[in-house]
């Protein structure tokens, strides 16, 4: 049989469509006689599982748990290890009074805040340890020549009366101790800003420097130190006397304006102190001279020294310097008000809470016990009594949430707290840190307000600046007894700002509940110093600076420079971290 070629071509299609039905067909057939038991057997194993997962309520086993534990530990490690870092860096800051039956500096080391305090141990504090405590602070002296509007009693101190019946609890003891741990170190802002200002540092010597130096044909055996603060560069060299052979200050010395708003400058009140080592190892002088162009330079042949003290120079050991503060030469004139629990406009929507102080009472011991007299742990987050008076004008800017009109302080069930302390402090707290908004006051020279927003930033009590604001400052003179101890000087008294002689932080500080006073902007009423140009004898080589002269007192203008400096922030106050217990040794 043969096929035609041309004839398969012809009819391809329906050649090609027949042979598709034939398979078509034949498929039709066979594939649900041979897939019909396969598909059984597979939805029935389907639904087996899905009978098998609606039994499972917790899908987690151990190998999902294991990993997110062990971050769970890694985390808290790091959180423990941040908190140690943070809390000791404040650790120092919070003491207790010295002495006494209760012994409380040595109890409560290491207590955490809010611990319990007996009875006894509050009579205590309150009759006794209290006043020694803020009286061994020397607040009249600690930050002079600056001033406390009203006296310091009323801007630091918390407490200005402690009852005997009753008696105080354990809640006003912790809180009496946070104000002046507080304001301890808002004073202690104040102070390294007095500090910076008035501590020359050591500059080394350019190539030009070293030109001049070799210029002024320096003696055999003598030595320059080029020093600087804020205002003066001093040329400082040493000499031996040619007659006692005694290393003396040259009368080469010079001092030169550098004031970096390129103030003349006025020398007349202007007092300088060379020391070297501690004690009355020093000598001041000063130089009659009414006043300095910035960039001018004067030497001290004419300057007059104090004859009360005398300075052995040491060739082997450098020299320091300090200018002597007063009144109308200290970048802080005058405190006007420090606050705590106190926001700024930025914070004003939020108020302060109350945070519970530790159990009132041990476990042991009978709450109807008669005689006993404790205070409630706290009052609840956002309560709104408080417990100082406002103060005239000051009610425009407290915080909501702060009724400051309840006469009582507030009760919660007991004794309602001390008229001078507050328990809504803070505008948040957790297990590791309290945040206290906290405010100052201040009457400064506008040349140092960076200076001293400086120290606020640096300040151990960890500032979150929220608010600043100033404006002129008019009619400020100093108090009539200012600088009146300048007679008793030793050299190391911290009138002048010395780190050396003067209360620490660790020895803690008097702190009071006033709110912000006066006006909106805190009014100033204070001063600019009148003192005149110092006279007497010219400088002599051999450290016998005889005749320091007298100042004559005499009016000034008003200080122009002068401003009202109002710094809010949010302070934050660490708690003690829990001691962490050392790890098991694994047996071999």
């Amino acid at each position: 049989m043969t096929v035609d070629k041309e004839t398969l071509i012809k009819h391809r299609f329906w050649i090609a469509l027949g042979v598709f039905g034939l398979i078509w067909l034949v498929g039709l057939i066979l594939i649900p006689t041979v897939q019909g038991s396969s598909n059984a057997e597979v939805e029935k194993k389907y639904a087996d599982a899905q009978t098998g997962i609606k039994g499972v309520t917790d899908p987690k086993n151990e190998n999902f748990v294991k990993p997110l534990v062990k971050k769970e530990d890694n985390l808290k490690d790091k959180k423990g290890d941040v908190w140690g870092i943070a809390w000791e860096f404040q650790k120092d800051m919070c003491t207790w009074p010295q002495g006494g039956n209760a012994r409380l500096d040595e109890r409560l080391k290491e207590a955490p805040f809010g611990t319990y305090l007996k009875d006894s141990d509050c009579a205590e504090y309150g009759n006794k340890l209290y006043e020694s405590y803020v009286a061994g602070l020397n607040f009249p002296d600690i930050i002079k020549p600056v001033e406390y509007q009203g006296g310091w009693t009323s801007i630091v101190r918390p407490v200005s009366h402690w009852t005997v019946d009753p008696l105080p609890t354990p809640e006003e003891c912790w809180l009496a101790q946070e104000d002046l741990w507080v304001k301890r170190e808002l004073l202690e802002i104040i102070q390294k800003t007095l500090d910076e200002v008035r501590i020359f540092k050591d500059v080394k010597l350019d190539k030009d420097a070293e030109k001049d130096a070799k210029a002024e044909k320096i003696p055999d055996g003598g030595k320059r130190q080029l020093m600087r603060n804020s205002n003066w560069e001093l040329d400082l060299i040493t000499e031996p006397d040619e007659k006692s052979k005694e290393v003396v200050i040259s009368a080469k010395t010079k001092i030169k304006n550098i004031n970096a708003w390129k103030r003349n400058l006025s020398l007349a009140d202007v007092k300088f102190r060379v020391k070297q080592g501690s004690g009355n190892n020093f000598m001041e002088f000063a130089i009659p001279v009414d006043n300095l162009n910035w960039g001018d330079t004067t030497d001290i042949k004419k300057a007059v020294a104090d004859e009360r003290h005398r300075l052995t120079i040491d060739p082997t050991k450098p020299l320091e310097v300090e200018q002597v503060l007063t009144w109308s030469t200290s970048p802080i004139k005058r405190i006007d008000a420090l606050a705590l629990g106190y926001n700024s406009h930025r914070t004003a929507n939020r108020p302060c809470k109350a945070k519970p102080i530790g159990k009132q009472k041990p476990d042991s011991e009978d709450p109807n016990k008669p005689g006993d007299s404790m205070s409630p742990a706290g009052a609840p987050p956002g309560a709104s009594y408080g417990t100082t008076s406002p103060l005239p004008g000051s009610s425009s800017m407290m915080g909501p949430g702060t009724d400051m009109m309840k006469p009582d302080g507030g009760k919660a069930g007991g004794k309602g707290l001390n008229k001078d302390l507050r328990r809504e402090r803070y505008l948040d707290f957790t297990d590791q840190v309290r945040w206290m908004p906290i405010g100052m006051a201040l009457i400064v020279d506008q040349a140092y307000m960076q200076d001293l927003q400086t120290q606020v930033v640096n300040s151990r009590l960890r500032i979150q600046p929220t608010q600043i604001s100033f404006h002129r400052a008019y009619g400020i003179r100093p108090s009539a007894d200012n600088d009146k101890s300048d007679k008793k000087d030793k050299g190391d008294r911290p009138s002048t700002g010395d780190t050396e002689g003067r209360p620490t932080s660790p020895d803690g500080y008097g702190t009071g509940s006033m709110m912000m006073r006066g006006k909106m902007m805190f009014p100033g009423s204070g001063g600019f110093g009148p003192t005149g140009p110092a006279g007497g004898s010219p400088i002599v080589p051999g450290g016998s600076w005889p005749g320091f002269g007298s100042s004559s007192a005499a009016p000034v203008e008003e200080d122009p420079n002068l401003v009202e400096l109002s710094v809010y922030g949010i302070a934050s106050l660490y708690e003690r971290p829990p001691k962490q217990t050392p790890p098991a040794e694994k047996k071999p």
